[in-house]
């Protein structure tokens, strides 16, 4: 960052002499100034260095952060340096992470600093989406996909946005539509081939229709994948579904195991008052024979 050499030895040597530089781990790689030091560098640095030099300084911290893996950090220093565009670059590949980690307010946070470009980067707009329709706000997530569209390159891979349409469609009691879609896309390669996400989305059409064995076929190979790619959201709303469909079809045990499963797995991801999960728990309550749960539930 400083553009210096043997820097490692420096804050080695200063860390285990005062405690102004403090170690983060035992092998000398992390390192943090104490919050008082931290802050009178930076007031000392906005009067002392040009605008110019603290933005360089910003854009080679991001670019060591990210090559590290550090994402967060990299796409905080992008913005200290305003290079809005290059911080849309990172969110390419930090986004989708996030999403999968059901952190959807650091994500829509995230997003939301880009302002305008957001709308003009086609990830991003799709990400936004995302964020909006599992924040409860389905028309908001439509006109995110529209931005997406108009914003994609030729070659874009439309059929990544495939999944938020069709929960936008169920949202907005269009099945016919979300049918269609799921059928399009219902194929063992492609189900196998895409991320949980869109396996999540046809087996939620399937449930949806009443098609009952295709929902289980599709839902079950959705847990199976989202479990292992650590889709969070995608294996929750896999789980909600598959109550529904069990519920649907009169299998009154089967749908409380799975409203269950559904309700403790969204607590256990941090996800329990997610708005996708209100079926599990009116399933839950409806199927319980214990009316305490039942009236919790409700």
């Amino acid at each position: 960052v400083t553009d210096s050499v043997e820097s490692d030895g420096w804050l080695r040597a200063i860390a285990n002499e005062n405690q102004m530089v403090i170690a983060l781990d035992h092998t000398g790689t992390w390192y943090r100034y104490h919050h008082l030091l931290r802050d009178l560098l930076r007031l000392e640095a906005a009067r002392e260095f040009p605008v110019a030099q603290i933005e360089l300084l910003h854009e080679r911290a991001a670019s060591w952060f990210e090559l590290q893996g550090t994402y967060g950090a990299a796409i905080a220093h992008r913005f200290a340096a305003g290079d809005l565009q290059e911080a849309a670059r990172i969110l390419r590949v930090y986004g989708p992470r996030l999403l999968a980690e059901g952190q959807i307010e650091t994500l829509r946070g995230l997003l939301l600093q880009l302002g305008d470009v957001a709308r003009t980067v086609t990830w991003c707009a799709l990400l936004m989406g995302w964020c909006e329709f599992i924040s409860g706000r389905a028309s908001l997530a439509a006109g995110w996909l529209d931005a997406m569209a108009a914003s994609a390159p030729t070659d874009f891979d439309h059929s990544v946005a495939v999944p938020l349409r069709i929960n936008i469609s169920l949202a907005s009691g269009d099945v016919a539509s979300a049918l269609v879609s799921a059928r399009a896309m219902d194929s063992p390669d492609t189900l196998m081939s895409r991320p949980a996400d869109l396996a999540t989305a046809v087996g939620a059409a399937y449930a949806w229709a009443g098609r009952h064995e295709d929902a289980r076929r599709v839902l079950g190979l959705a847990v199976t994948k989202a479990t292992e790619e650590g889709l969070r959201t995608a294996w929750v709303l896999a789980l909600v579904y598959l109550a529904i469909v069990e519920l649907d079809a009169g299998t009154t045990t089967s749908a409380h195991a799975a409203a269950e499963t559904a309700v403790e797995t969204a607590v256990g991801f941090g996800l329990g008052e997610y708005h996708g999960l209100a079926c599990a728990y009116a399933i839950r309550a409806r199927t319980a024979g214990d009316v305490g749960l039942a009236r919790a539930d409700a």
